[in-house]
C-alpha cells in the first residue's frame, strides 16, 4: 500500500549501446525517438550521467545499487558483475518509501 496520497510515477529507462545525441528531445533533427521524445515532454531529464564502466555489465551495479564495478562481481569471476546479495538498491529503498517497484529486464545478463 502506498503511503503518500499523490503519488509520483518513476520510471528509470536504461538503453544499452543508445545514442542520447540522436534523441528528438535533445534536439536531433531527424524523427528517430517519437515515443522517448513523448515521454521526455513530461518527465524530468537528467543530462550529467555519468557510467561506473566502459560496458554494460560495468554499469549495472552503479544505475541499480550506486556501486563502483570494483565492488560487485558475479562469484569468482571480476570479468561478470553482479549487486552482491542483500544490497540495497534502487528498487529496496523505493520499496522501503511507499512505492511498489517493478523490473522489466531484456538482456538476459
Amino acid at each position: 500500500m502506498c503511503m503518500v496520497e499523490d503519488m509520483t510515477n518513476i520510471i528509470l529507462l536504461t538503453i544499452d549501446c543508445f545514442r542520447y545525441d540522436r534523441c528528438g528531445f535533445n534536439g536531433h533533427h531527424e524523427n528517430t525517438t517519437p515515443f522517448i521524445d513523448k515521454l521526455a515532454g513530461e518527465s524530468i531529464i537528467f543530462d550529467n550521467a555519468f557510467a561506473t564502466g566502459p560496458y554494460t555489465t560495468e554499469s549495472a551495479p552503479g544505475i541499480f545499487a550506486g556501486r563502483h564495478s570494483f565492488n560487485s562481481h558475479y562469484f569468482n569471476s571480476h570479468a561478470w558483475k553482479a549487486i552482491p546479495e542483500n544490497s540495497d538498491t534502487i528498487a529496496s529503498y523505493l520499496s522501503e518509501h511507499g512505492f511498489e517497484t517493478l523490473a522489466v529486464l531484456s538482456n538476459p545478463i
